[in-house]
């Protein structure tokens, strides 16, 4: 049995937890939206792979990356089948090679349905570039701070209209103290991610709200493509 290999859309769209074997620092940089971190290497086995990999070559790296991984194998297994107890899953890498690879193996082997993102992570970011390009009819909300702006917003949401909350987004309120008592900003990457997931959704036909900023929220940069 062979793991199906999907394009973006496609695979966001597909049934299975969404697991992401990239490094945690990779990760933390940036991620699709509802991915769960699962990797294979840590930052410095990934460091110790790379290293071996440009001084020694790729035949080297293989064997240093089996000998990392084996001891580990049973405990991926094991924690698969404590967050996807259905056994269907999706999972991806950097470009859609050997991590990911190695994965939907080894999760095959024991058992699940696996699918897996042609391109990996750096393909998804393709996409989020050229969603996020895609035109939509969008109506900028205005006023100056403490207007009512985002209570407007939540309204409009509340009654159907397609609303893109970039404040709720970013983690920040747009003020100079906009993040007391809210979690940490997501990176710019990771802040294109989530707001590329959402455009994606919008009916291009209908009107999309957004709430007037500055070029950036807190320290989250707007999109030029949205940018207004």
């Amino acid at each position: 049995m062979m793991p199906e290999i999907l394009t973006s859309g496609d695979f966001l769209n597909a049934p299975g937890i969404l697991l992401d074997t990239r490094s945690p620092g990779e990760y933390g940089q940036g991620h699709i939206p509802g991915a769960i971190a699962f990797s294979l290497f840590s930052d410095e086995e990934r460091s110790r792979v790379g290293t071996c990999y440009k001084q020694e070559g790729q035949e080297q790296a293989i064997e240093l990356g089996l000998e990392i991984v084996a001891p580990k194998m049973v405990n991926f297994v094991r924690e698969a089948k404590q967050i996807a107890p259905d056994r269907c899953v999706r999972l991806h890498c950097w470009r859609g090679g050997m991590r990911s690879g190695s994965m939907a193996w080894l999760l095959e082997t024991a058992g699940f349905k696996v699918t897996v993102l042609q391109g990996g992570y750096k393909a998804f970011r393709g996409w989020v570039r050229s969603t996020l390009a895609t035109p939509r009819k969008i109506l900028t909300l205005g006023g100056m701070t403490g207007t009512g702006k985002t209570i407007l917003l939540h309204e409009l949401a509340s009654r159907g209209e397609q609303v893109l909350d970039l404040e709720a987004l970013a983690n920040h309120r747009g003020s100079s103290y906009g993040a007391l008592g809210l979690p940490a900003q997501p990176s710019d990457e990771q802040f294109q991610n989530l707001i590329a997931m959402q455009w994606a959704k919008f009916d291009c036909d209908r009107i999309v709200w957004i709430e007037a900023e500055s070029r950036r929220v807190g320290l989250c940069r707007v999109p030029d493509e949205i940018f207004m």
